[in-house]
């Protein structure tokens, strides 16, 4: 997690590790970030066919290695077949436009679906609202631990409507 102040952290979900980052409320590059939740369809597909280097319709696991690692995320051969394995609908042993469509879409609503598990684990109260305490604890529970300051720079760009809990909107926003 990025709290607008250099430090990167992990919040460790149910499914496996989901990198996040705070934007610094002010800058609008988080819109155009990778850490987005949900592309159009055409963002998708333009990705897809920068991927597409050889413009033969279709990424191998060795092409999404390359573009992985020049993205700043170098996956290994195995963890890239095991991706490619996930979004070849047809079995061809590649990645196509339509799957890579079809495999962002699912992975964005998986996402989605466990940043709403963790703010419900971490909503202990119930109350649809995260209260500062609530937030430290459940990110401390992740090993997330965060100095004073740290932490109040942090509340400051999640709480968007300064009310001293953290909405889901709030919580989704932030994560984006």
């Amino acid at each position: 997690m990025h709290s607008g102040i250099g430090s990167t952290r992990s919040l460790k979900l149910p499914t496996g590790l989901l990198h996040v980052r705070f934007s610094d409320g002010g800058n609008s590059d988080s819109e155009s970030s990778a850490a987005r939740l949900h592309f159009s369809e055409e963002e998708i597909r333009k990705v897809f066919r920068a991927m597409d280097k050889s413009q033969h319709g279709g990424v191998t696991a060795k092409q999404l290695c390359v573009v992985m690692k020049k993205m700043g995320t170098p996956t290994s051969e195995s963890e890239a077949r095991d991706i490619v394995q996930a979004a070849d609908k047809r079995g061809t042993g590649m990645i196509t436009e339509d799957d890579f469509v079809s495999f962002m879409r699912e992975r964005a609503m998986e996402f989605t679906r466990q940043l709403r598990e963790a703010f419900q684990a971490m909503d202990t109260d119930k109350s649809g609202f995260l209260t500062p305490s609530q937030l430290r604890s459940g990110l401390a529970k992740q090993g997330m631990t965060f100095s004073n300051k740290e932490f109040k720079d942090m509340l400051d760009v999640v709480d968007v409507d300064k009310s001293g809990g953290i909405s889901w909107e709030e919580f989704l926003s932030a994560m984006q």
